[in-house]
């Protein structure tokens, strides 16, 4: 088969692609109509990543390596074409033991459908080619589709081209229901480790949820708390900031000398939005480590009560799993293992606007049961009966929930809703 047409941004030649490719014509995601979300200046920069290299290189060794992987990248678009094709270059392969060559090199694809986003396939990573990623899937009819394609979770991608009929339709996809986008920064659990494909990191999660955009700044090991990055995403435009470090800070004496400060830059910048603290999740009973951690993210919660705000929120990461079997979902810090995580295969989204447990008076949410929604935590003016009468027209008041079906971080989910 020719392929010799498929040549990627900076001149790689593909040589092979996976599945039938004649007839598509192929076009770079970077040009219009296609939309680009979660990354750092998707169309201009040279490779794909997540921060400005100054600001990553001023933040640690670790954040400038892991910014270059894609977690929470997304390419959107809508097309009639009955093939659907990928042809993207790699740095390299990722090969860890703990997680499956999908989740940290692949990509997968979603289709909405009547407002829900549904699985439709995984670009899955060849074992005898490093160097690229290729692959095909079709559909019994040629209509108007919409898409999101999920990049990898801890692989690069240097350039990246969609393939689709060559008589297709190719347009602009609807706007997120949820903007600007919700920010998320913390370690590895936040990144993605150990998703079986990137669409069941948490954040995808609730990203089909409740249609919001949103940006994933986990980074593996190496979610510090340091000035530069908390200042850089301070300057962020954004719905609300999910704030889940606890379990890279080296030691309690460090979370507490960063935790509130960040609070307080984030907050300073955006003084209204909801702000979202929670603990590490793998909880050990009558682990003083773990107390003392607890601890100091509650006296910033507690800070920030003291000084009025009400759209500030604590989790307790101890809550998010309990009851019989516990055990499976604190998996040793050597290899996360988060298939157990992943067994609901989608949001119990009914459930969810008929209501269950909220917030104590102060804000705290408590006593989370594996595995199903059970709080509905309301931000701003919205009242669950309001957001029951006008579930089509998402807009500006925030309501939060707390999922344990979503990995074994503390599920999130910023439902907006607008009155009618």
């Amino acid at each position: 088969m020719d392929c010799s047409n498929l040549v990627s941004a900076g001149g790689y030649l593909f040589d092979r692609l996976i599945g039938d490719v004649e007839g598509l014509t192929f076009r770079d995601v970077r040009t219009a109509p296609f939309q680009i979300h979660g990354l750092y200046r998707p169309k201009t920069e040279p490779v794909f990543h997540r921060l400005p290299d100054d600001v990553a290189r001023a933040t640690s060794e670790g954040v400038a390596g892991l910014q270059y992987n894609t977690a929470g990248g997304r390419v959107r678009f809508r097309t009639d074409s009955q093939r659907v094709a990928i042809a993207a270059v790699l740095p390299g392969l990722r090969l860890m033991p703990h997680m499956t060559l999908t989740g940290a090199n692949g990509f997968d694809l979603y289709e909405t459908v009547s407002g829900e986003a549904q699985y439709v396939h995984s670009f899955q990573p060849a074992t005898d080619r490093y160097d690229a990623l290729t692959g095909v899937c079709g559909f019994p009819t040629k209509q108007m589709r919409e898409f999101t394609l999920n990049f990898p979770l801890y692989n690069g991608v240097n350039a990246l081209q969609i393939g689709l009929d060559a008589d297709a339709r190719l347009e602009a996809p609807a706007p997120y229901a949820v903007e600007p986008p919700v920010v998320f920064y913390g370690s590895s659990i936040t990144q993605g480790a150990c998703a079986t494909r990137p669409g069941t990191c948490y954040e995808a999660w609730i990203s089909r949820a409740i249609g919001c955009d949103y940006i994933n700044l986990g980074f593996s090991g190496s979610a510090k708390g340091e000035p530069a990055i908390v200042n850089y995403m301070a300057g962020l435009e954004m719905s609300a900031f999910v704030c889940d470090y606890d379990h890279n800070a080296p030691d309690p004496a460090h979370l507490r000398a960063t935790h509130a400060p960040l609070y307080r830059v984030i907050r300073a910048a955006h003084p209204d939005i909801p702000f979202i603290m929670l603990t590490k999740p793998d909880y050990k009973i009558g682990d003083p480590d773990y107390d003392a951690r607890r601890a100091v993210v509650m006296e910033t919660f507690q800070m920030a009560q003291a000084s009025g705000d009400r759209n500030a929120y604590f989790i307790d990461g101890a809550t998010l799993f309990g009851g019989a079997g516990r055990g499976e979902y604190r998996p040793p810090r050597a290899a996360w293992s988060f298939s157990l995580n992943f067994v609901h295969s989608k949001p119990p989204y009914p459930f969810l606007l008929r209501g269950g447990k909220r917030t104590d008076r102060n804000g705290i949410v408590r006593n989370i049961p594996h595995p199903i929604i059970h709080f509905i935590l309301h931000c701003a003016s919205s009242s669950l009966h309001s957001a029951r009468r006008s579930v089509s027209r998402p807009r500006l008041s925030l309501v939060l929930t707390v999922a344990g079906f979503m990995p074994i971080a503390a599920a999130i989910s910023l439902l907006v809703w607008q009155r009618s």
